[in-house]
């Protein structure tokens, strides 16, 4: 079975961030719930999956465009804001613009907006930088598998696109007629 293409990306970052930050293996492919430790920890999830206002490429491919999230949780002390900007940091440097890793429907990758709460407060603890990514991709429908066409040997559309006839009886009746036509030559 195929990954749908957010899974693919959130895959992909996980993998290029584990054992490469400050947070060494503590990378995971969902949103982290605060205050769980052990500290620092990443969490990776999208947002959104949209159409792009772009036009389409075709019928059956579009840009679509992921807002994806990498939440960055520290331990809130004297040093939380540069704990913060140091993973950040890390992370802006190893996410690039093109993802890399076989993504090959992506048509860019950027950082949108960087938030941080933090608080010295000793029941808080902890301290949250969420980065906000915009990723752009094609989106195409899934091949047909040859198999179910087996018995189809020709189709054929036919396109009727007539001009209003401006109330004449001759000449073109305003109506954009279409006919497919599908079937087997052999009967």
């Amino acid at each position: 079975m195929t990954l749908h293409f957010r899974q693919l990306v959130r895959n992909y970052i996980c993998n290029k961030l584990n054992n490469s930050t400050n947070a060494a293996d503590k990378v995971f492919n969902t949103k982290i719930t605060p205050n769980r430790g052990p500290f620092p920890v990443i969490g990776v999830y999208t947002l959104s999956d949209i159409k792009s206002d772009e036009v389409c490429l075709s019928p059956y491919q579009q840009l679509r465009n992921i807002a994806l999230e990498i939440q960055v949780e520290v331990q809130a002390n004297a040093t939380w804001q540069d704990d913060l900007d140091a993973i950040c940091w890390q992370i802006e440097n190893l996410i690039d613009t093109k993802l890399g890793g076989g993504l090959d429907q992506l048509k860019w990758c950027k950082l949108k907006d960087t938030s941080i709460t933090g608080s010295d407060n000793p029941e808080t603890l902890t301290a949250i930088a969420t980065m906000s990514w915009d990723i752009e991709y094609f989106w195409s429908e899934a091949l047909v598998d040859p198999s179910t066409l087996d018995n189809l040997d020709w189709i054929y559309t036919s396109y009727d696109m007539a001009y209003p006839n401006n109330g004449t009886t001759d000449g073109p009746d305003g109506v954009i007629d279409a006919i497919d036509h599908i079937g087997n030559l052999s009967t």
